[in-house]
């Protein structure tokens, strides 16, 4: 079997692999290639397999990497919590497989003077932060109109899109990138790697994840260095911090929220908090998360899963979403219309980024008897226009659309493959996009039910600032920064509000004068 990470833990939790492991079994090997990435799926399943290595339960595990540190890991899987070795020795093999030389040269005035000099050469991979200085290089490049074809590279593309990078072209290519191609992508015939020196990653701000601009890792550097020297020598040249000054690693499991793993754990009868794993999280991160499950109702008071936990452990999406479905699921006078359109709204939350920016309104778009819907949730919003748009049977029309109202062509695919997958666990019959009428579905229903993923947001009021804006202050963390309220918050009583806060103050180091501050 050929799978993604994420497919290979939730076999392994759901199966109850470990726990059943027998002679039956024996034979499997189980190959984690990429491990350096380490994020939250790598990390927990090491923890599980680590757990029943010294219990004697676990098959062959090969860890492949071109960049990974092996002998922490090693220690990590052998070495018991007294840091006394008690399993059998584990073999590290080195395997070279570098063919070409890579100089490293100084980097010129600027990144544009670089890219002209180096395409000189053969195809140029410049790697960026994110999309927006993506598209400011390339509308710089178009004006200068080098002898090359420009092709921004992320991961908001479509795939087709994206396979564009490994056509043979007459002239050479200039590829602008974010991470993805850092280990997604190989691309043959790079020439040159330019190495801007930053990355988004993100970064767990109380109940809100985003995404923070950080240096590169050390793992990070030395995989997009190793983008080039694969078919003749190559070059590389760094505009961040020289590679000894940078940490070894951004570990996803230390920054994000471990909800839906941790919940998902508890469900098969493990313990999370009693896990090692190799990159420790720390015993507030791990109770933060069983406390953040309590309050949504997916965990009881001894952190025992509820009937609630048990049903969003058993849905691919963050528990918090999970429970709209739940909560529509469990309305009176609840139809299949609203259902459906609660799986809608999980999967758009699934997907990152479905909207870029606010683009134009859509309510033309609208039904009339819709129109009252529109404001009345951001949840409701982005179902109303992902509605609105595939209505559109024309396919050059509703690409159109989706540019003029600011949402993705490459989301809407892959809120195709969630819905599919929620109603395939849920066993209930899906309608393609752009069909549902609602007119079965209540718009209180609808607000209610949607809302529930906000069940841990609850603000009390403090009072006007020097402006006038109401600022409320969270209940659960009553040392966090003022905030105000969106204008999609559900307002419970005067005093006490449930809603998706945006922070308007926020502690900003610059490490010089040139440093400046970018606002997302």
């Amino acid at each position: 079997m050929i799978c993604s990470d994420g497919h290979l833990l939730e076999k392994v939790v759901s199966e109850g692999y470990f726990q059943n492991y027998s002679s039956s079994n024996c034979s499997d090997a189980i190959i984690l290639d990429e491990a350096h990435l380490f994020n939250l799926n790598i990390e927990f399943f090491l923890a599980l397999y680590r757990k029943y290595r010294f219990l004697g339960k676990v098959p062959k595990l090969v860890v492949t990497s071109a960049t990974i540190d092996a002998h922490p890991l090693v220690r990590f899987l052998n070495e018991n919590d007294d840091g006394v070795d008690v399993a059998r020795r584990i073999p590290v093999f080195r395997i070279e497989g570098r063919q070409y030389a890579i100089t490293e040269l100084e980097h010129g005035a600027s990144r544009m003077a670089d890219i002209l000099k180096q395409i000189e050469k053969g195809d140029v991979l410049d790697f960026y932060a994110g999309l927006g200085e993506i598209r400011q290089m390339s509308d710089a490049l178009q004006l200068v109109k080098p002898h090359a074809v420009v092709l921004p590279l992320h991961g908001k593309q479509q795939l087709d899109v994206q396979q564009q990078v490994h056509e043979d072209t007459d002239i050479p290519k200039i590829l602008l990138a974010t991470n993805v191609a850092e280990t997604s992508l190989t691309i043959k015939n790079v020439k040159t790697v330019i190495n801007g020196g930053l990355e988004r990653s993100l970064h767990l701000d109380g109940n809100e994840e985003i995404l923070e601009l950080n240096k590169n890792t050390k793992g990070t550097f030395l995989q997009r260095m190793g983008r080039t020297g694969r078919t003749s020598d190559g070059y590389f040249i760094n505009w961040g911090d020289p590679f000894h000054t940078l940490s070894d690693g951004h570990w996803d499991i230390q920054h994000v929220s471990l909800d839906a793993h941790i919940l998902r754990l508890i469900v098969a009868g493990e313990d999370p908090y009693r896990l090692k794993f190799v990159h420790d999280p720390g015993k507030s991160a791990l109770m933060a998360s069983y406390d953040r499950l309590a309050r949504l109702g997916c965990l009881d008071e001894i952190y025992d899963p509820t009937p609630e936990g048990q049903f969003a452990a058993s849905l691919p999406i963050e528990p918090r979403d999970a429970l709209m479905i739940w909560r529509g699921m469990e309305l009176r006078n609840r139809t299949a219309d609203l259902v459906e359109a609660l799986v809608d709204i999980a999967a758009i939350l699934k997907v990152k980024d479905f909207r870029e920016g606010r683009g134009r309104s859509f309510l033309g778009l609208v039904p009339d008897r819709l129109k009252q819907w529109v404001g009345q949730s951001e949840n409701i919003n982005n179902l109303l226009a992902l509605e609105a748009v595939m209505s559109e049977g024309n396919r050059d029309a509703r690409i159109v659309l989706m540019q003029n109202f600011g949402i993705r062509e490459a989301a809407v695919d892959e809120i195709g493959i969630v819905r599919e997958t929620i109603a395939e666990r849920l066993k209930i019959p899906l309608a393609p996009l752009g069909v549902r009428t609602f007119d079965s579905v209540q718009i209180d229903d609808l607000v209610d039910a949607s809302s529930a993923n906000w069940a841990d947001h609850v603000y009390r009021y403090v009072g006007p600032d020097k402006k006038g804006d109401i600022l409320y202050r969270s209940v659960y963390e009553p040392q966090a920064h003022l905030r105000k309220l969106n204008r999609y918050a559900s307002v419970g009583t005067p005093d006490l509000v449930t809603g998706k806060p945006f922070t308007i103050a926020k502690e900003v180091y610059c490490y010089s004068e040139d440093d400046y501050v970018r606002l997302i």
